[in-house]
């Protein structure tokens, strides 16, 4: 009679514990294949995704305080909780068609909830793909040109070294130029003449916020089989200190010298005097991208660039072209190349300053 109970109760545990369905639908992250820890589920015709790794892949955390699932994406915080056809958009409330739900404590949120964060998706049913734009990141905190540390540079935008003149051309300097101007860009180039200047900047402002507290954020990208996968999004501190003249960078298991200073410019303020603060900011950035190249074995030689552009939004934002060749799982020998924008973002958050390295595919 006790074993029949027992049965009895069984039935009822799992008649009542809903079962969902793992979907053969895949991610795909700015249109690159994105390998979930959590995968994709279906349940009343309704794509579900985990919302831990929902905010992992948009450069962001979930936190949980009993019964509440937070988290905040461009200058929006979301409220959820598990089984309700419903959250929150900072005080708004917004109704779902389909609850959330829990499964092993992990929250899954319907698909839909993209649409109300303004988060470019689309569904492809033919191919069962889903594929995800990952935006710029908003900073809350803007970046203002007109209370940078600027100096008279013996080398500048009216004077260019001899190096970036032989590696460009008139016409493509003068397009570069009009474009920075028109847009309110900042222009930045490989010179050392005023290092020193832009290494005091930087080493009088370490032990302070917001350089005391680096993060960095990136893809990890699978880029030796095809088609390239993305495996993750990690993020680590960043240290800086220095080596002799030359900065020193560690992150996670890295540590690197990097000689070179970006001397950089707002053309819109100064075609002659340089900005250090922002010249150590460049030179971060591009510090940030020759680590991240060199760790996934990222290509850049027929882009190269002398001269970069990085915007003066409230989200500083330098663009750089890549590409890698990698081979099929099939024992053959053909190389295949895939090419690539990488975005290495600066935000600032409250007493931080946080970079960004996204991947798109082009």
């Amino acid at each position: 009679m006790k074993n029949f109970l027992k049965l009895i109760g069984l039935l009822c545990i799992l008649f009542i514990t809903p079962i969902y369905a793992q979907e053969s639908y895949t991610l795909q992250v700015n249109g690159i294949p994105y390998q979930l820890s959590s995968p994709l589920l279906a349940e009343n015709d309704t794509i579900y995704i985990a919302l831990s790794q929902l905010a992992d892949l948009s450069f962001t955390e979930v936190s949980v305080e009993k019964d509440t699932f937070t988290f905040n994406f461009q200058n929006e915080t979301y409220t959820f909780k598990a089984n309700i056809k419903s959250f929150k958009r900072g005080s708004e409330n917004i109704s779902l068609a389909t609850p959330t739900f829990l499964v092993d404590q992990e929250l899954y949120v319907p698909i839909e909830i993209l649409e109300h964060m303004n988060y470019p998706y689309e569904i492809h049913h033919n191919n069962q793909t889903i594929d995800l734009m990952s935006p710029t990141i908003y900073s809350r905190n803007s970046d203002s040109p007109k209370d940078h540390t600027y100096i008279e540079a013996t080398y500048n935008l009216k004077n260019l070294p001899k190096h970036i003149l032989s590696l460009s051309t008139p016409e493509a300097l003068e397009e570069i130029l009009t474009n920075a101007l028109t847009n309110k860009h900042y222009i930045s180039f490989l010179e050392q003449t005023h290092s020193d200047k832009v290494i005091d900047y930087l080493r009088n402002r370490l032990s302070y916020p917001p350089y005391n507290t680096i993060l960095v954020s990136y893809r990890v990208i699978n880029t030796h089989t095809y088609p390239n996968q993305i495996t993750d999004t990690v993020t680590f501190p960043l240290k800086i200190d220095f080596y002799g003249s030359s900065l020193r960078f560690t992150l996670d298991d890295t540590k690197w010298v990097f000689p070179n200073i970006w001397a950089t410019y707002y053309p819109s303020y100064s075609l002659t005097q340089m900005d250090i603060q922002k010249s150590m900011d460049s030179t971060i950035m591009h510090a940030l991208y020759e680590y991240y190249r060199n760790k996934f074995d990222l290509k850049d030689d027929k882009y190269f660039q002398p001269i970069s552009i990085i915007t003066s939004e409230r989200t500083n934002q330098m663009i750089r072209d890549a590409y890698t060749l990698s081979y099929k799982n099939d024992d053959s020998l053909t190389e295949h190349e895939t090419p690539y924008t990488i975005e290495i973002q600066q935000v600032r958050p409250s007493g931080k300053i946080h970079y960004i390295i996204d991947i798109k595919l082009q």
